[in-house]
């Protein structure tokens, strides 16, 4: 029997519309990033009634001993961000060059906590592979820019624990032990990532199969799962890596590179195929 599963595109199409626009505010408009200067910050410094002096001695002191002492390095730099992230529960990043100034930071929309669960929801849908269901009309991934060289279950990038590099077949991280050449079986990968999804996915599609005839009881399923995955995506710390994303992160492995090195690079990336760019990454990262 063949099922036609189009009945649950508008019910997605809704779902994301409405995560979207319960946390609007969360979502950058802007495709740029934008740039969070101290000097820019006049009026949060009158609101908490201090100078931006006062502020660099009571909040920034730390840091700048880091630059006196030449610790102040993109290592440093990377753990301050983390524990910044953490604690605001949003993703900053820095781009190419150790900033003048220790909070010269950028806010990236594609780092929001909330629109990064959206983006790995959505990734994880269009990956259930249901017939009829149609995703295109709320497609955030141009058609070549879709994830690429990480596990599209929990995020993690370019390799599994076993070193096995991720592709097109390869989508899904495994445990150490995991012998999934052996089995298809998700029961014999209950400690990785493909056993876990294709647990979930192997549910939901039984589900919908026993109640194709009374769709409400498979739209209810549908939504119980969007919202459970959507949920569990909220933990995710790592976006989605897309091509665009991938040449942005090669590009910051290279700080030291002068303008007209780093327009070369770029033009080089552009060009690249994805096994190559992989392997680009992998060199600049050691």
């Amino acid at each position: 029997m063949t099922y036609d599963f189009s009945y649950l595109s508008q019910p997605f199409y809704e779902f994301y519309d409405a995560k979207q626009m319960h946390h609007g505010d969360s979502f950058i408009a802007t495709e740029a990033p934008i740039e969070y200067q101290l000097s820019e910050h006049g009026a949060l410094f009158k609101k908490i009634g201090i100078t931006q002096d006062e502020f660099e001695t009571r909040f920034l002191k730390g840091y700048y001993d880091l630059i006196t002492k030449g610790e102040y390095t993109e290592d440093v730099l990377s753990e301050i961000i983390q524990i910044l992230s953490a604690i605001v529960g949003k993703s900053l990043i820095f781009h190419h060059k150790l900033p003048l100034e220790p909070f010269s930071l950028s806010l990236s929309r594609e780092k929001d906590q909330f629109a990064n669960a959206l983006d790995w929801t959505y990734v994880q849908i269009r990956e259930l592979n249901l017939n009829g269901l149609d995703l295109s009309l709320i497609d955030p991934f141009v058609e070549e820019d879709e994830p690429i060289f990480q596990c599209h279950f929990c995020g993690c990038l370019d390799e599994d624990v076993g070193n096995r590099k991720f592709n097109k077949k390869r989508k899904y991280c495994h445990a150490k032990n995991c012998k999934e050449k052996k089995s298809v079986n998700p029961e014999h990968h209950l400690d990785c990532c493909y056993g876990k999804w294709a647990g979930k996915k192997k549910s939901l599609i039984q589900t919908l199969k026993r109640h194709y005839k009374g769709r409400q009881k498979g739209i209810d399923a549908f939504n119980k799962f969007c919202e459970e995955r959507y949920q569990e995506n909220l933990k995710r710390i790592m976006p989605v890596r897309t091509n665009s994303s991938l040449k942005r992160e090669i590009i910051s492995f290279a700080p030291s590179m002068s303008f007209e090195e780093r327009a070369k690079c770029q033009r080089y990336l552009n060009n690249c195929t994805n096994p190559e760019l992989l392997n680009y990454l992998q060199k600049v990262k050691r």
